[in-house]
């Protein structure tokens, strides 16, 4: 067996760092607080997979799982990944989790698609499937019991997220680039506050608001907060381009990844819209042709978001979170991944 370079090896405090990476994540994503103990069993393991991985045990949710952290930064490929994973299932019942600081973006979609092997790099991406349901019945308890983001206060914080608009915000300037009023900003501002992801002072008679964090970090702490942008789904008979719309839903989705598009468009529009123009339009004809679409009504405007005609990725995302089909959870991965924050 060919011995591995000592550059290959991340030292014990990166070791350490990538585990406290790992709770960290947890927590900041899901809200979950995390303990991970040493597992004796990884002494019984091979000697090759002793040398690449630590093994942790943690509960997450009601599932006891099992971590295989890795010592290495060398790429190993997915197919090796599957062998390690059936190695350690053989010895342990429950989920195992691969926890690496990097996996390529094409390795990543062969875990999830062809694999299906569990997987966390922290402050990037998790994929649990085995523990799915337990983690969507987990996001929908906080969003009911949490208070959730108005819909002006969302697509506030989303258009934050999506134009890099970090530096301070002065309540007279968010008026002039989104259509609210000056008390819905305020409103919007105190709902921030209250989530814990800014904090607001006065600066000349005037509301500041500073986010605490940028990026994906103020992406994954606002998560539990935001709300499905969709109000309500019809299908509707009408001319492309008839009305204000969006490409949304799983067309939107076909736009931003590999998954191929369904024969019948999903376009967005807005509550207001709607309401101007459903009396123009033919509800739920189930003669479908090449003018029926699966029409979303939207909380808020999807244009405040898109710079084209396909409504944003984060919004996107949100619309489409708790779906079960794993090709649309697979193709939700790789839109987020593409995502330059």
């Amino acid at each position: 067996m060919q011995l591995l370079s000592s550059d290959f090896y991340v030292t014990i405090a990166d070791m350490n760092n990538l585990i406290g990476s790992f709770t960290d994540y947890l927590q900041d994503t899901l809200g979950i607080n995390v303990k991970p103990q040493k597992w004796d069993g990884c002494r019984s393991l091979p000697i090759f997979m002793q040398s690449i991985y630590d093994c942790y045990t943690v509960h997450i949710l009601s599932e006891e799982c099992l971590l295989l952290v890795s010592h290495t930064e060398e790429n190993v490929t997915p197919a090796a990944i599957q062998k390690h994973y059936d190695t350690v299932r053989k010895k342990w019942t429950g989920a195992v989790i691969i926890v690496r600081q990097s996996i390529r973006s094409n390795d990543r979609r062969r875990l999830i698609v062809q694999y299906k092997i569990p997987f966390v790099v922290p402050g990037n991406q998790l994929y649990l499937p085995d523990i799915g349901l337990d983690m969507r019945e987990h996001f929908r308890r906080i969003r009911e019991e949490g208070k959730l983001f108005s819909p002006s206060t969302q697509v506030l914080v989303l258009y934050v997220l999506l134009t890099g608009s970090y530096d301070p915000l002065v309540s007279t300037q968010v008026v002039s680039k989104l259509p609210y009023t000056p008390m819905t900003i305020k409103r919007a501002f105190d709902e921030i506050e209250q989530a814990n992801i800014g904090t607001t002072h006065m600066r000349r008679k005037e509301r500041e608001l500073r986010f605490q964090t940028t990026g994906r970090e103020l992406w994954d702490a606002a998560l539990p907060f935001f709300r499905n942008p969709v109000r309500r789904r019809v299908e509707a008979m009408f001319p492309l381009g008839a009305i204000p719309s969006l490409e949304a839903g799983l067309t939107a989705l076909s736009r931003y990844s590999m998954l191929s598009a369904p024969i019948n468009l999903t376009l967005a529009i807005s509550s207001e819209g709607w309401r101007a123009e459903k009396a123009n339009l033919c509800i739920n004809d189930m003669n479908y042709d090449d003018n029926m679409h699966h029409l979303e009504i939207w909380r808020y405007d999807p244009s405040l978001l898109s710079t084209g005609n396909t409504v944003d990725r984060l919004s996107l995302f949100l619309s489409l979170r708790d779906s079960t089909d794993e090709r649309i959870e697979a193709a939700l991965n790789e839109m987020m991944e593409s995502m330059q924050w």
